[in-house]
């Protein structure tokens, strides 16, 4: 870690216009916290008096509607809207693998979202989800949302995602392999932890990858120096979430990443524009709303640092995409403009159709689905529109 007084001084004195924004989504959208909480039945703590939030050993991995993987059907094809024979609402055996951003698994299906009981953006019902996926031994956790994809037109095949905690964002560097599941039985709280250490792990790759590229283009040597210092934050805020992972009983996977030369300005700065500009500055707002509603002291305390880091990684990514649109021509800024129209309107739709678990947003501070949406919108309306 650089641990210098000049260092830190210079990381105090980091923060802008985007910092700014993620600090008043926040603000505006978590007004409601304790009601919503009170409503779920969840255990309800003050920052003073944390309560016993169901961390360790394996405890506090019940869901609000009390599904759990394992109590779903156990057969490979499914619940009852399947047979054997791969008919309507099915998945096709054998097909499942993980996703790299989120602890989910992914089948090819048969059938729409609109035949199956969910909705045309391909949101389907939490009772449904129970109905649709197959029982795994891979997540342990119960199931939080599913959905199906859209048609198309060129005959690829419709997917079913069964997902087992809420995605978090964050970069990640490209050539990310997905996360192997956890080898034990994890609670809810324990298998995001993980998940989170992996994405942080990760970003470590991002923001060297970064400093080596930017350097090879020519970029100011203010913006290698920060990318460098991100990634040692990164490397802190790693070792930190997974010991919280590993006190509630879950390793953290390490992460695996195919090499890769040095690519164009223009495919750094979409990647920066979606991982960076969008992924990482929700993720901002996400680390600092853990930090000041955790109800685990722990998770609240690791949460307001690197709450703080994020916010300077940012206005990083921002500071990047101010520069490459100095040396991109027109064509190609549309390019990455659209790409980070995209990717903001993807994280909006899965945070508006999400489903977080009361213990998650009581034990680990997360905002509820309406509070993530309403973020994502604020920072729509003052940063990605």
């Amino acid at each position: 870690m650089i641990s210098s007084k000049k260092h830190m001084g210079r990381k105090r004195g980091y923060y802008g216009t985007v910092s700014r924004a993620v600090r008043r989504a926040v603000l505006l959208h978590l007004s409601t916290a304790v009601p919503l909480i009170v409503a779920c039945g969840a255990p309800l703590s003050s920052p003073s008096e944390p309560a016993d939030s169901g961390l360790r050993d394996g405890s506090g991995s019940g869901s609000s509607d009390g599904a759990t993987a394992d109590s779903r059907p156990s057969s490979s094809s499914g619940g009852d809207a399947r047979d054997e024979q791969g008919g309507p609402c099915t998945i096709i055996p054998n097909t499942g693998s993980s996703s790299g951003n989120c602890p989910s698994l992914y089948y090819e299906f048969n059938g729409t979202a609109t035949e199956c009981g969910g909705e045309p953006d391909g949101g389907v019902p939490l009772t449904r989800c129970d109905q649709l996926c197959p029982a795994t031994t891979q997540f342990s956790s119960p199931l939080q949302e599913c959905d199906i994809s859209s048609p198309t037109e060129d005959g690829n095949p419709m997917f079913l995602n069964c997902s087992y905690g809420p995605c978090v964002p964050g970069r990640r560097p490209a050539g990310l392999r997905p996360a192997s599941p956890p080898r034990r039985p994890t609670t809810a709280a324990s298998a995001v932890l993980a998940h989170m250490a992996y994405l942080e792990a990760a970003s470590v790759h991002a923001f060297e990858r970064l400093a080596r590229e930017l350097e090879a283009h020519g970029a100011p040597s203010r913006l290698r120096r920060a990318a460098l210092e991100a990634a040692e934050d990164e490397r802190a805020h790693a070792r930190t979430v997974a010991s919280l992972a590993a006190r509630a009983g879950t390793a953290a996977a390490e992460p695996r990443l195919a090499r890769g030369r040095t690519r164009s300005l223009e495919a750094i700065a979409i990647e920066n524009a979606v991982e960076g500009c969008v992924n990482e500055t929700f993720a901002a707002a996400l680390a600092l709303a853990q930090g000041g509603r955790a109800g685990d002291a722990d998770v609240r305390n690791a949460m307001r640092t690197i709450g703080a880091d994020e916010l300077r990684h940012a206005e990083l990514a921002w500071a990047v995409d101010r520069w490459m649109s100095t040396q991109l021509d027109p064509a190609a800024r549309r390019r990455v403009r659209r790409a980070r129209d995209r990717a903001a309107a993807r994280l909006i739709r899965r945070t508006s159709r999400g489903v977080v678990r009361c213990d998650l947003v009581a034990a680990l501070g997360l905002p509820t689905a309406a509070q993530a949406s309403g973020m994502a919108r604020e920072l729509h309306r003052r940063l990605w529109s």
